[in-house]
């Protein structure tokens, strides 16, 4: 398990198929954060907390939706897979970061229908095909009054049509195709989306 430092969010990403941390570390780490925030909308909520299973992550979200109100979305991480292309990612420009396109899950939907949704809507992209299953974030954020605990279900994704028309109702103000090489350097990039692109490019050069 790692703790990183950060801004008032709190980040679950699951690696499948490592190690599994001890239960009574995540509980200790869990209530730690609750104690040291005092309450959702402290300016000590700071941490970050990975763990290494499905099992950990059901703990801890026992936990969490004592104090949040539970959602969850769905997204991608998009592949150019036009004849001829080269190595690129899809990132879109929202609300002054680089980020990846998703969104809430909707009544009825299962995950991959609904990232394959988002990213049509948000993009503009028609051709689409699921690769592989990435790893889930959870992050917390203030909406209103409320704090929100949202679970984000990630899928790796081929594009196989190039045309991008990025949605403006949802404040998407670009849409790009970008070198992998050049992706962890587009700044500002929330810390949850740099470790996803992160793992995820470490996995495909292996």
């Amino acid at each position: 398990m790692r703790i990183y430092n950060g801004p008032a969010y709190l980040t679950l990403a699951v690696k499948r198929g490592t190690g599994l941390p001890a239960s009574a570390e995540l509980a200790k780490v869990c209530a730690a954060w609750l104690k040291d925030a005092g309450k959702p909308d402290s300016d000590k909520a700071t941490l970050a907390v990975e763990v290494s299973s499905k099992e950990e992550q059901t703990l801890l979200l026992q936990k969490l939706t004592k104090h949040f109100t539970p959602i969850t979305a769905a997204g991608g991480i998009v592949r150019d897979g036009s004849p001829g292309a080269k190595s690129r990612l899809l990132l879109i420009y929202r609300r002054g970061s680089w980020d990846l396109p998703k969104g809430k899950i909707e009544s009825g939907e299962a995950p991959p229908e609904a990232a394959l949704r988002e990213v049509m809507e948000e993009t503009g992209l028609k051709k689409l095909k699921l690769e592989s299953l990435l790893p889930d974030t959870l992050h917390v954020y203030q909406q209103g009054k409320k704090w929100m605990l949202k679970q984000t279900f990630w899928f790796g994704m081929r594009a196989y049509s190039r045309t991008l028309v990025p949605q403006a109702e949802e404040d998407i103000e670009w849409v790009e195709w970008v070198p992998e090489a050049e992706v962890l350097k587009r700044k500002p990039m929330y810390a949850t989306i740099q470790g996803l692109l992160r793992s995820y490019l470490r996995k495909s050069q292996q």
